[in-house]
């Protein structure tokens, strides 16, 4: 071998090892965000918009595009796929998901080397860091399990409602109609729930709502009021005229007294006519 091609050849191989260590150095994509979706928080929004700019000291020209993956895993690693050439991507539709987190990831794909020409050009490409985000959480199901519990009859204004309702967040309860209410924090059990006034069939509406605004409304409970019998209490005056015999109870008195009397005559009379003889 020449001395100068042995110079080029020296020079080939320079120029190949910090090509290598220059591809191996991708960094990873920056200002990786979404725009349909925050991070950690329930929405009923299907599909997860995201964007992002190129690594640190990448220009557009120096990189072949982007490699993207949509799924439920935390802890992922790019290492091939289909490249995209744009700045953003959008996932497919997540239909009928209850609460369910998903994430992107994402990594950079280049050619070339920065700033160096090579000859001949590296024929492979290089994929660079994976950057992740999420968990995007869809949630498009409203509350289930609904069930609630009154008693079927009462002659109080004041009853406890049993509640149950799986995935829920918040509550709603009324006495005239679904949505005619303040949401309050969803709990098990509702002590002293006041009905309305007056006697009959009295119904109790109850709404559930979840961290993602879904709402569901369960079936309407009925209970049938009887207001109570009031009995006044009687005044001291009152119950001091009450003790007054009446004339019926004169009447008693006195025929008793009639006989008393009349008999305690026929006894004396008895015993005089006993002595005479």
């Amino acid at each position: 071998m020449s001395k100068s091609l042995k110079y080029v050849f020296i020079f080939i191989m320079a120029q190949l090892m910090i090509s290598t260590q220059a591809m191996s150095s991708i960094g990873i994509v920056q200002n990786l965000s979404s725009g349909s979706h925050t991070s950690d928080e329930p929405s009923q929004i299907t599909r997860i918009e995201t964007a992002w700019i190129n690594p640190l000291s990448y220009s557009d020209s120096q990189l072949s595009g982007y490699i993207t993956v949509f799924n439920n895993q935390a802890d992922y690693t790019i290492t091939t796929g289909n490249t995209i050439d744009r700045k953003w991507d959008i996932s497919d539709s997540f239909e009928n998901k209850d609460d369910v987190s998903y994430y992107f990831h994402i990594a950079a794909v280049a050619s070339g080397v920065p700033n160096q020409v090579l000859y001949p050009a590296p024929p492979f490409l290089e994929i660079g860091e994976t950057r992740t985000a999420g968990p995007y959480r869809i949630d498009t199901v409203a509350p289930t399990n609904l069930s609630v519990a009154i008693p079927n009859t009462t002659t109080t204004r004041t009853i406890d409602v049993h509640i149950n309702a799986t995935g829920a967040s918040k509550m709603c309860i009324s006495n005239s109609d679904y949505g005619n209410c303040t949401w309050e924090d969803y709990a098990s059990l509702k002590s002293d729930w006041l009905l309305t006034d007056g006697d009959g069939l009295k119904q109790v509406y109850i709404q559930f709502r979840d961290e993602a605004l879904n709402v569901s409304n369960a079936l309407i409970a009925a209970c049938e009021y009887t207001e109570p019998v009031v009995i006044q209490p009687q005044s001291p005056e009152e119950s001091r005229v009450a003790t007054i015999p009446t004339l019926t109870e004169w009447g008693e008195i006195v025929f008793i007294c009639l006989i008393l009397f009349g008999a305690c005559i026929v006894t004396k009379r008895s015993g005089i006519q006993e002595s005479r003889v």
